[in-house]
């Protein structure tokens, strides 16, 4: 969850939010883990419904971390 409340912070500072998420990649450490991953998801984007990938990554720079989330946003002006 510490991941999307870190996106929705930097998604609201570029002047967008959650509802203008279009694609969300989530990369994730441990694949054997997609569900808890996919709930979290649900939780925050349940009604808006991106475009979504779930990936597995050998790791990131610090082993401590499981999950990055990426989200792409659009808003036609």
């Amino acid at each position: 969850m510490r991941c999307f409340e870190i996106v929705r912070a930097a998604i609201e500072e570029a002047g967008f939010s959650l509802g203008d998420a279009i694609r969300v990649r989530t990369l994730l450490t441990d694949v054997s883990r997609w569900q808890e991953a996919a709930r979290a998801h649900g939780e925050w984007f349940g009604e808006i419904r991106p475009a979504s990938t779930f990936v597995e990554v050998k790791g990131f720079i610090d082993p401590a971390w499981l999950v990055e989330i990426e989200i792409d946003c659009f808003r036609p002006d």
